[in-house]
């Protein structure tokens, strides 16, 4: 979907119910602004879909959403400004730079800030608001709804948006298969990961290498087979590792089995 557009048109429309100055319209100008922010905010997460699970991408609420969206990557709601040049010959940082401009996004301090207070003016007041009547005065809720249409303005206006610079490393998993993306946060080297199929347990370590390459080392365990006469050993995911996973062994065919033991030592003469 183009939710920026979408966006656009949301904003529209609570500019028109916030021009007609009946206090009767606040309301509808309060939900088409936060309609205007959920659709900023999946126009974001739709640059992430292939880091969320099938539960997160799922998440409708923008908080919840963007806090997931700054566990994958911490610049998230960071906005930032794109320059470019040309390096010289030799590799060197180029001598001059050409402004493209400023991507402004929406902020999970922006969430924070408005998302709910645009909720509250669609009930009925509580009864602490309804003590407290400076907070939901008509007047005090078309100032936040034009403080909100001021900074929607200037995200919808950016002349740059959905700029995606990061370091990213993808494998399709050993396992089932299915395609693996990361992104690989600037101050790390290497990152722990796991593939986001329900029902795969590999898990690997993504190193960072030079030229933005990565190498992807599976997380294996080597299980002996527990028959004292036989060597053989059975790769298995650290994640599957617990109680109860079990295997027959592919060399002498005897079952074995994780689980918890007791062991007896005598008790030494001496003691």
């Amino acid at each position: 979907m183009r939710y920026r557009d979408i966006a656009k048109t949301y904003l529209k429309s609570a500019e028109k119910e916030l021009s007609t100055g009946d206090d009767s319209r606040l309301k509808f100008a309060a939900l088409e602004l936060r309609m205007t922010l959920e659709a900023l905010t999946y126009e974001r997460a739709q640059l992430y879909k292939k880091e969320l699970t099938e539960k997160q991408i799922k998440i409708w609420q923008p908080r919840k959403l963007l806090t997931t969206l700054i566990d994958i990557d911490p610049f998230v709601d960071s906005s930032p400004t794109i320059s470019f040049g040309i390096e010289g010959e030799d590799g060197s940082p180029p001598e001059e730079m050409k402004l493209l401009g400023k991507e402004t996004v929406i902020s999970l301090k922006d969430i924070k800030n408005y998302y709910d207070r645009l909720s509250s003016y669609l009930h009925t007041p509580t009864i602490e608001q309804g003590m407290l009547k400076e907070n939901s005065s008509p007047q005090r809720i078309r100032y936040r709804c034009e403080e909100i249409v001021s900074i929607m303005k200037d995200v919808v206006s950016s002349p740059i948006f959905n700029v995606d610079l990061r370091d990213k490393a993808s494998l399709n998993c050993y396992e089932c298969g299915s395609e693996i993306v990361r992104t690989i946060p600037p101050s790390s080297n290497e990152l722990q990961v796991k593939c986001l199929q329900e029902n795969c347990l590999a898990s690997y370590i993504v190193k960072k290498l030079p030229d933005r390459q990565a190498h992807w080392e599976p997380m294996y365990d080597e299980l002996p087979c527990s028959n004292p006469n036989c060597d053989e050993k059975q790769l298995t995911w650290k994640r599957e590792f617990a109680l109860g996973v079990n295997w027959n062994c592919k060399k002498c065919r005897g079952h074995n089995r994780v689980s918890l033991g007791i062991t007896f030592e005598p008790v030494s003469s001496e003691s």
